[in-house]
């Protein structure tokens, strides 16, 4: 167990506060703090890593983290849900880079890669209201250049070229993009081989019914 079973939080690293999100890469766990407001690198044995960005650890102004994703080189990054932006962190903790300025995003919830190292990231909505967030998925190159968006910038639907408030997504091998789109009570389905035109494929769940 990562974190103390049923104590009330406590600023060290043996308790957790809200973790909204969790990567893996070999023997090691990253774990981001929605109200804790940081990340914590531990090992599969349950041992702490020495890594804390955010809270005491780093200047780093985390809010609301949602997620954590680590890339095939290790790095992590760190999704702050809050406006963002998307912080990219070597595997030591060390800052690499951010992408997307604060407020470009209105609340970046989780982060998936292709297999050519396009970025892709969920941008939905706060927690309230709902409506009024980005309700997209954005698409980045490895050299961190605009590609494209998924879904309509400002507006909320339940047709296959809207979402409303997408929170997760992850790819397959054969670059298939899998988005939770929550309060559409369904997951959508892409196909981002081409990430200039992606493609609709199927939805999991019946849209609109929970």
């Amino acid at each position: 167990t990562l974190g103390t079973t049923g104590v009330p939080y406590i600023y060290d690293h043996d308790h957790l506060y809200y973790p909204g999100g969790l990567g893996a890469f070999g023997d090691q766990i990253w774990i981001a703090e929605y109200y804790g407001e940081r990340v914590l690198k531990f090992y599969s044995d349950g041992s702490y890593g020495g890594v804390e960005l955010g809270g005491a650890g780093t200047p780093m102004d985390f809010s609301w983290l949602t997620d954590v994703i680590i890339d095939a080189s290790g790095n992590a990054w760190v999704a702050n849900g809050f406006g963002g932006p998307v912080s990219v962190f070597d595997p030591d903790g060390n800052f690499i880079k951010s992408l997307g300025l604060y407020g470009e995003f209105d609340f970046p919830s989780s982060v998936a890669f292709d297999s050519q190292g396009n970025v892709y990231i969920a941008d939905g909505s706060m927690p309230w209201p709902f409506p009024n967030g980005n309700q997209r998925v954005e698409i980045y190159s490895s050299s961190d250049e605009y590609i494209n968006t998924i879904g309509v910038t400002g507006e909320w639907g339940s047709d296959n070229d809207h979402f409303y408030n997408p929170s997760l997504i992850a790819m397959d091998s054969q670059d298939n993009l899998y988005v939770v789109d929550r309060l559409n009570h369904r997951v959508q389905i892409f196909d981002v081989t081409e990430p200039l035109t992606p493609t609709y494929t199927a939805t999991l769940g019946e849209t609109g019914v929970p």
